[in-house]
């Protein structure tokens, strides 16, 4: 069991921690100010201390105090939200870490656990990093423990397809690579790894330091992006429930990335398994099943059927449909005069609607070309 020391000036903020993380193993302990927190700070000795206020001049004003105790316990600073800006000079004045109220309960479970694994680390047996799992050991802590033993190292990361690497030297986080990420995005993919290896290859780095965070900021980055996923897998359907890409939807005007991803859809497949092959940031393609879910390119089970059933019906009435309009077509059938004014649409309507026998300028005296012929053969 771990101590935790609570210093608020309101005891709703005090239940924050107590009423929702009594399952964690930590014992908090609350004062409304540091003057009379003082007094049991030297005698209880705990782990952390958090000061939480939110006004941030009152906080600068509270660690200078804290420090002339001299007690040599770790102390984390809880601002608003809105001071987000202006709270380096509480890093600078030896918060290990800061955050930002409200703050998602998942997240702040995760912060807690993660303290509580800091400690056990700093107080219990050296730990053998040569090799291990990630159900035992997620990237957090391995983190802390790097930083703790000052370790220099190549820390290598394996979740089935999945494969990525973590620099440190003198225990910082210095470089991190993954599927063609930025640095600091590839360890964040790689913190919600929850299964999978790790292994270590001891020794300097002699890579170029691309990573500026602190290791404490790091960890925060990957908590966000942690407490990020969860929400977004509690808004979407149970990872094993099968999903389907809609029958009705036309991959021809789909861009090339939507295509290839709801493609993995088109015979039924579910979170959990899209999550294990997947090798980009899952958090981004979480939103985007979000999106097709609203716009419904994906559909559950019961969903596609009734829309494969639908089309299908709809197919087969068009089928018929063309097939009765070739037996019975509608309208009179053409005659001969439209075949014939079709074929000769170049000529005049009036010489169409005269018969040949009405036509009184056509030549037929014979006789009388017969004694013209016989003129032109005397004259020779």
């Amino acid at each position: 069991m771990k101590d935790i020391y609570v210093i608020s000036p309101k005891e709703e903020q005090f239940n924050l921690f107590y009423a929702n993380f009594r399952h964690l193993p930590i014992h908090f302990s609350w004062s409304n100010d540091l003057g009379t927190a003082s007094k049991y700070l030297e005698l209880e000795q705990p782990s952390f201390v958090f000061l939480v206020n939110e006004d941030l001049n009152t906080l600068l004003e509270w660690i200078e105090r804290y420090q002339n105790f001299n007690l040599d316990i770790p102390f984390l600073c809880f601002a608003p939200f809105s001071c987000r800006m202006d709270c380096i000079d509480l890093w600078k004045n030896g918060a290990i870490d800061v955050i930002f109220l409200p703050v998602n309960k998942k997240e702040l479970e995760y912060i807690l656990s993660a303290l509580v694994r800091s400690v056990e680390v700093q107080k219990g047996p050296e730990i053998d990093l040569t090799e291990g799992r990630l159900d035992d050991f997620n990237l957090i802590h391995l983190i802390q423990t790097f930083e703790t033993g000052k370790k220099s190292a190549v820390l290598v990361l394996e979740d089935g397809i999945k494969k990525g690497e973590i620099e440190f030297n003198n225990g910082a986080v210095v470089n991190a690579s993954y599927s063609n990420r930025d640095p600091l995005e590839a360890i964040t993919i790689m913190s919600a790894w929850r299964q999978g290896t790790f292994r270590a290859r001891q020794g300097s780095v002699g890579h170029k330091k691309r990573i500026t965070l602190a290791n404490q900021q790091i960890i925060m980055e990957c908590l966000n992006y942690i407490s990020s996923q969860e929400k977004l897998l509690n808004k979407l359907p149970a990872t094993d429930e099968v999903l389907y890409a809609s029958p009705s939807l036309n991959f021809e005007e789909l861009s090339p990335r939507d295509r290839n991803q709801l493609l993995a859809f088109k015979d039924g497949n579910n979170l959990k398994e899209i999550s294990q092959m997947f090798t980009g940031n899952l958090n981004q393609l979480l939103k985007k099943i979000e999106s097709w879910l609203d716009k419904k390119w994906l559909v559950k089970k019961d969903e596609f059927e009734a829309l494969r059933k639908k089309l299908s019906e709809e197919e087969d009435v068009s089928a018929l449909k063309k097939v009765m309009q070739k037996v019975f077509k509608k309208g009179k059938p053409e005659n001969e005069s439209e075949e014939f004014k079709a074929r000769y649409s170049f000529l005049d309507k009036a010489d169409l609607a005269q018969p040949v026998l009405m036509r009184h300028n056509e030549f037929n005296n014979y006789q009388r070309l017969k004694s013209f012929l016989d003129v032109l053969e005397e004259t020779q």
